[in-house]
């Protein structure tokens, strides 16, 4: 990334912590740690004393004792304090990230995940699809977010257009594939931002739990370009990926695919390869090489339907450009590196 980051990673999850200690008076019990923000859906959830002082459901103050009395003051009056802190901080931070952070619909999925819910992990509301375009698209986003239909979504940034974040999604249905290659302009610090929440926070892999809403939001928040779609058989989709990926020059068995525009009246087709790793080794954030390569051939189209060539030497490569780049797998990152942080000693 060329962009010099204007805050740490130490910096945005201590803005977690405080987030999630809104919702934690003194000797409240903590009934949610780890990778969730608090949001406005936890109150009632983390709402037990251990001598009884925090009462949510007494609004009559007076028929407390003095002195219950004026700790519940002290407590609000931190609890005041607390939040004018909070939004001090969020405004740090872009309004793409500071959206993703306060969403009441993203912060209750990580709460309900966090709670002993692991099977949300899975769904599709945690996976990164634009679903907001997918949505303008006529794809049926409910399909996806149940697993009936399967969607596979990642993203780079070329160090030579630092502000421009390239979005793959690919949805197949049945026995087609229909690709997406989306561009969306960022300003500095949502790409700082983006990036940030996408990056190993600490001395281990991981990354933070956030980073798998931030394409929708971008997608909600922004029109994209359309550099290129296609659709094409699942046959043509396997094959070009296993045939491309014998001659990606890396260490790795496959290569992650973008085939677009192609076009049987100029007999060309646009072919992107960026590096898939091995699953035990996957981070979220990698820096890489893109390669991109102009292609040749008579293209066989049925309905609109790519299905060849295919085949490695059935085409002719013509120009191939090297580009180094950041590529976001969040999607094919294991759910185990999502990065656990305990959010405040005094807590525990």
């Amino acid at each position: 990334m060329k962009n010099e980051p204007n805050k740490t990673k130490e910096e945005y999850v201590n803005l977690i912590a405080r987030l999630n200690a809104r919702f934690h008076t003194a000797k409240i019990c903590k009934t949610f740690a780890g990778l969730a923000i608090a949001g406005t859906m936890l109150v009632s959830t983390v709402a037990c004393s251990n001598e009884g002082i925090y009462n949510p459901n007494n609004t009559d103050t007076n028929t407390q004792s003095t002195g219950q009395h004026e700790t519940t003051n002290r407590e609000t009056t931190g609890a005041e304090t607390n939040r004018e802190t909070e939004t001090d901080v969020l405004e740090q931070y872009s309004e793409l990230l500071q959206n993703v952070l306060t969403n009441s619909t993203y912060n209750s999925l990580i709460a309900q995940a966090e709670s002993g819910n692991f099977d949300l992990y899975e769904r599709g509301e945690f996976k990164p699809h634009p679903y907001a375009f997918l949505e303008e698209q006529g794809i049926d986003v409910d399909a996806i977010k149940n697993g009936e239909l399967d969607c596979y979504t990642y993203s780079y940034v070329l160090d030579e257009e630092p502000n421009n974040l390239y979005m793959y999604t690919r949805i197949t249905d049945d026995s087609v594939v229909t690709n997406y290659l989306l561009k969306y302009e960022l300003t500095d610090q949502e790409m700082d931002d983006y990036d940030l929440t996408h990056d190993d926070p600490a001395t281990i892999k991981g990354y933070f739990v956030q980073a798998v809403f931030m394409n929708n939001e971008i997608s909600k928040m922004k029109t994209p370009e359309i550099v290129g779609t296609s659709q094409m058989t699942l046959e043509a989709f396997e094959g070009l990926t296993e045939n491309m990926s014998e001659r990606y020059p890396s260490d790795f068995e496959l290569c992650n695919v973008i085939m677009i525009n192609p076009n049987p009246t100029e007999r060309t087709f646009k072919l992107i390869l960026l590096p898939r790793y091995y699953v035990n080794e996957q981070m979220a954030r990698n820096d890489v090489e893109a390669i991109y390569i102009d292609c040749q051939s008579a293209t066989s189209m049925n309905n609109g339907i790519y299905d060849r060539p295919y085949s490695y030497g059935t085409f002719a490569m013509n120009e191939t450009i090297v580009k180094n780049a950041t590529l976001y797998l969040t999607q094919a990152a294991p759910l185990n590196l999502i990065y656990c942080k305990v959010l405040d000693e005094n807590l525990n």
